[in-house]
């Protein structure tokens, strides 16, 4: 710290040409080991009368900023797609990691009196941010970050970060960021990897604070690992931020092997949700049974994505005993689900009283011959089903030949190869 202060002071003394002069030579404000150099040198010149040397450092940074930012392309909700450069794709906005921005977020920080001179380095900021890093983050960062996702000139729509364990030891910053996020009406998409879940749960919690309206909120469990033990506040923060999430279209909680979490946000997220995502997360008898009844009456909620939750028999069939009645899903996915004839029984019972489901994905799935056998029959009475996924499933040769003579030219198989018995 006391060298860096005394390189910015050094710095400070010199006439514009030779400071130009040596953050080319030096390339300064290309490297992050010299963010806390450049945050302290902006400091030192933001009161001063001449003004040209700290316009210049801003606008050299908002040219580095551009050049560490990539294109970027939103196809799906809370997926983003990086294409480069040079790709074709139609550019929606541009993003990059935090650390990309290390010089323009720390110089933010030191520079929160002169909002005039940091405007356009603000909008110069991706609309897509990324907060990665396996160490601590620096926390001139966290609060650069945050005042500028509060600036006017903001227009950060998507935003991403990883919260691991040793994180705990930043709440502060994080909280920082937290609150600017739950102020900022441009935000589209929020994505969270988390490993520890207060920590999740009181970041997430004041992101909605002002019950935001979001097109889409990611959440992965990277640890893949069950939670032992919730203390009563994470259960009540837990609540809490389900009932604001009543403006989110979409919701992805994926990945979490925990059981009893699952049945408790299963209990508690709003009926406003249009599409629920719980790919890759452990369930029961009692939490599926809780999905279904929570979907019976939902007027909003339209796609289901249950892929690789391993669900058996009797969790099939407490989910479908009320998702049968269920007038809003068109898009079910139960992929990787190995469909024995007890869970056939209970999806062709499902696929015969559902008036709305237009897709079913059953990728990977395996299917037996008796299987076909019931999901054909329960097809012929389904007015509403269009599209069946079958790509990379495994059908007996039976199989598929019932499924080719079932309501031919009606229902579009995909991934399996019908021509030879159709």
């Amino acid at each position: 710290m006391a060298r860096d202060f005394l390189a910015a002071r050094h710095m400070a003394d010199m006439t514009p040409e030779d400071l130009n002069r040596n953050l080319q030579e030096h390339k300064i404000l290309n490297h992050a080991r010299f963010a806390l150099t450049t945050s302290l040198l902006c400091g030192l010149v933001r009161h001063g009368s001449d003004t040209t040397v700290l316009g210049s450092l801003l606008q050299d940074l908002a040219i580095q900023v551009i050049k560490h930012s990539r294109k970027i392309t939103f196809r799906e909700e809370g997926v983003v797609n990086d294409v480069g450069r040079d790709g074709e794709e139609e550019e929606n906005g541009v993003g990059s990691s935090i650390m990309n921005f290390a010089h323009t977020l720390q110089v933010l920080s030191e520079c929160t009196t002169r909002p005039e001179m940091t405007g356009d380095l603000v909008k110069s900021l991706p609309k897509s941010i990324n907060v990665q890093r396996e160490g601590l983050m620096p926390l001139q960062c966290l609060y650069g970050l945050a005042r500028a996702i509060k600036d006017e000139h903001s227009h950060i729509a998507h935003f991403e970060i990883d919260l691991l364990p040793h994180h705990n030891f930043q709440t502060h910053g994080l909280h920082s960021v937290a609150e600017a996020l739950a102020g900022n009406p441009h935000l589209q998409t929020l994505v969270i990897r988390w490993q520890s879940l207060p920590l999740m749960v009181n970041f997430l919690r004041t992101c909605l604070l002002n019950a935001p309206h979001l097109q889409s909120v990611v959440l992965d469990d990277v640890s893949r690992k069950p939670v032992k033990q919730v203390n009563a506040v994470t259960w009540a923060g837990l609540q809490e931020l389900c009932a604001l999430l009543n403006n989110t279209r979409s919701l992805c909680f994926r990945d979490c092997q925990s059981v009893h979490v699952v049945s408790q946000l299963v209990l508690y997220i709003p009926n406003t949700i249009h599409s629920l995502d719980f790919s890759g997360s452990a369930f029961n008898s009692i939490s599926a049974a809780d999905l279904g009844a929570k979907l019976e009456t939902s007027q909003h909620c339209s796609s289901l994505n249950l892929t690789d939750t391993h669900l058996e028999s009797a969790d099939l069939t407490a989910l479908f005993h009320d998702l049968k009645l269920c007038t809003s899903i068109r898009d079910l996915s139960l992929a990787s689900t190995r469909l024995d004839r007890a869970c056939a029984t209970a999806l062709s019972e499902y696929i015969r009283l559902t008036t709305s489901l237009e897709r079913l994905d059953l990728t990977s799935c395996h299917l037996t011959t008796e299987s076909c056998q019931l999901l054909a029959a329960a097809l012929r009475q389904n007015r509403s089903l269009v599209t069946i996924v079958l790509t990379d499933a495994d059908v007996s040769e039976e199989g598929r030949m019932v499924l080719a003579r079932t309501k031919e030219g009606e229902i579009a198989f995909i991934g399996l190869e019908l021509e030879d018995y159709m």
